[in-house]
């Protein structure tokens, strides 16, 4: 190479270290609210027999026999997959993720790198959702935060995800259950003024096959529009003694229509008790 191109290549290599530099940043910043954030971790003392009766099915199913499941005070997952960021046209990219799930008050940080060099943070923490994504981790290219609405479609997230950590369907205090059919169920949440709800649909082994929100905030044409939501689960298998889903789907709802936009494989999956 010629020096010109050593020149360009170390300014593209700075900047993208820049850029990862802030982007890890905000993931510190992340953490540190969520590791902060008061809540109740005594656990609840709720047995098998107080939940609706597909859900004893499920965590029957689901949670390793024998002894009692510990009291899980944070989650990590690593994923990649395929994200849909185009609005009027289809525009996939693949993404590769890590997610750290806090569960003493309810909150996570999802920050992946969609190819090839757009940073995204998607958060829910103290009660707040955001939702940023830079070119390179320097150049904004969203930066959505707070507001009821973006507050409310991360906590459904939190409480949509909760077939990868079955655990606080036992142990959260905010949890509340209302059972709608023989394969259905209403998991309702609370954090502090803030609440969601999402309908649980089992399949016939017992499985969550799909979660579904009548109303989730969605973000178009530069405001958020309340659409019909559904999230899929795919491939069961025991990580960590615990069996969970090693695919999952997020699409909207349009009329007839449905409109995939995120899909993902889990990587890895680990469980840190709140005595650890």
């Amino acid at each position: 190479m010629d020096a010109w191109s050593w020149i360009l290549l170390l300014v593209l290599t700075t900047l993208f270290c820049i850029g990862l530099w802030r982007t890890l940043g905000w993931e510190r910043r992340l953490t540190h609210r969520l590791q902060t954030a008061s809540g109740d971790d005594s656990g609840l003392a709720r047995g098998l027999a107080d939940l609706p009766l597909v859900l004893q099915t499920y965590l029957n199913n689901v949670l390793p026999a024998g002894d009692p499941m510990p009291l899980v005070a944070r989650v990590e997952l690593k994923q990649h997959g395929l994200i849909d960021l185009g609005e009027s046209e289809p525009q996939w990219k693949a993404f590769k993720a890590r997610q750290l799930v806090f569960t003493r008050a309810p909150g996570f940080a999802w920050i992946a790198r969609i190819r090839p060099t757009i940073w995204v943070c998607d958060a829910y923490a103290q009660q707040e959702g955001s939702l940023r994504a830079a070119f390179m981790g320097l150049l904004p290219l969203a930066d959505q935060r707070d507001g009821e609405a973006l507050a409310e479609a991360e906590l459904q997230r939190f409480l949509a995800e909760l077939p990868w950590y079955p655990m606080l369907l036992l142990t959260h205090p905010a949890l509340s259950f209302k059972q709608l059919g023989d394969n259905s169920v209403e998991v309702s949440i609370r954090d502090g003024e803030l609440s969601a709800s999402l309908t649980f649909v089992f399949n016939d082994e017992g499985l969550i096959d799909r979660v579904y929100a009548q109303e989730r905030a969605r973000f178009r044409a530069g405001k958020f529009v309340p659409t019909p939501w559904e999230g899929r689960w795919y491939a069961y298998a025991r990580v960590a003694g615990v069996l969970v889903p090693q695919r999952a789907e997020a699409i909207w709802l349009e009329g007839e229509e449905s409109a995939p936009y995120w899909q993902a494989e889990l990587d890895s999956l680990t469980y840190t008790d709140a005595q650890a």
